[in-house]
């Protein structure tokens, strides 16, 4: 290696100083280094070009900067070269080192400025979106307002019967009914349903259900009074929605019972200490028009008691998925049974309480009690 410190030389462009290192090294000791500096260059090239393909944000950016002190050295170094000019080796080591920071700085820049349009714009649409749930959530409470209105808010009263009934919604609008009707001659007609699923489609079922049984004809039987129901919602053409629903008529102390689809009802007998189960098939409201349905008529004495429900009660999980079941439902009713209806219901919604252990109730839950006094 020697070392020659040229002064005024024209022909060359001098900076810093008019300092010149020449190396006189054997050419196959430069090749291998030659070689290693092509092919990273070569690699490089080839992350960043595929990088830029995919559309990597700021690639170009990142990639000009780690590039530009090969381009330095070798494309621009030869440019001056053939000019006739010499660069000072400390100006090409400061551009080397500058130029990958440089690129550095202007991603890193550009980067942050993406990250706080971004995070103005996530803050942005999570306000349209809070007020939009607050919307719903205030929509959803008016039309839970509105169904609850529509369902009787006391039970009737009536010299041979003591009734209660309650309704526990899992959503803010729920898919249960319950309601009756008086007739001139003191008939109570009772009615109970499940409409297909909770929320506001079940909501409307129960609406369209509520309008159709209020309006039946109180001379018409169970089963009439149930095809009527099903042609008008079969009629509202909302496909897959329909209604499951027991009717209960007390004439005196006769039960005529029809059902649609409903959990059997029990019926508690008093002089005998037992729960019988009553199960009536049929096709929910809404359905084949004309479907067979099943009735049945019972004589109740003083004492007995009659608990319909809905399946959210013996559908109702724990935290092991299991189900409450029927049996268990059967148990419950019968340890409570010779109680009033209010204390009835509230008994049996304890046990459902008791058994979810906190699993959030994932159908709506109905009970009527009726007790011949």
């Amino acid at each position: 290696m020697t070392l020659v410190l040229p002064s005024g030389v024209p022909g060359h462009l001098e900076l810093f100083d008019q300092t010149k290192i020449h190396f006189n090294v054997p050419v196959a000791a430069v090749l291998p280094l030659l070689i290693f500096t092509c092919l990273t260059f070569l690699e490089m090239a080839r992350v960043i070009i595929v990088a830029i393909f995919k559309k990597k944000d700021g690639a170009w950016i990142f990639g000009l900067g780690s590039l530009s002190p090969f381009i330095l050295t070798f494309v621009l170094g030869d440019s001056v070269a053939r000019a006739g000019y010499t660069i000072n080796w400390r100006i090409g080591l400061l551009a080397g080192i500058l130029a990958p920071l440089f690129s550095m700085s202007v991603y890193l820049a550009r980067n942050f400025s993406r990250t706080h349009r971004k995070l103005e714009t996530e803050v942005l649409e999570r306000q349209l979106l809070e007020a939009e749930n607050t919307r719903k959530t205030e929509e959803l409470e008016e039309a839970r307002k509105l169904q609850v209105s529509m369902l009787p808010q006391n039970a009737p009263q009536l010299p041979n019967l003591n009734i209660a009934f309650e309704m526990r919604t899992a959503t803010e609008v729920g898919g249960d009914y319950y309601d009756y009707n008086l007739t001139d001659d003191g008939q109570l007609i009772l009615a109970i349903g499940d409409a297909t699923g909770h929320g506001t489609n079940a909501g409307l079922v129960v609406s369209a259900v509520k309008s159709l049984f209020k309006t039946s004809t109180p001379e018409a039987g169970n089963l009439e009074t149930l095809e009527r129901i099903s042609q008008g919602v079969k009629s509202m053409n909302l496909k897959r929605l329909y209604m499951a629903m027991t009717l209960v008529r007390f004439n005196q102390n006769t039960l005529e019972f029809a059902g649609a689809g409903m959990p059997p009802a029990l019926i508690y007998r008093a002089d005998e200490n037992r729960v019988e189960e009553v199960l009536l098939e049929g096709m929910p409201l809404g359905g084949v028009i004309g479907a067979e349905r099943q009735e049945a008529s019972f004589e109740l004495q003083s004492g007995d008691t009659v608990l319909l429900m809905s399946d959210g009660l013996p559908e109702m999980l724990n935290l092991e998925n299991e189900m409450l079941d029927y049996p268990r439902t059967k148990a419950a009713f019968e340890e409570v049974a010779d109680q009033s209806p209010k204390t009835i219901i509230d008994r049996i919604f304890k046990v459902s309480t008791l058994w979810a252990d906190g699993e959030p109730q994932a159908d709506d839950i109905t009970l009527v009690v009726i007790k011949v006094k």
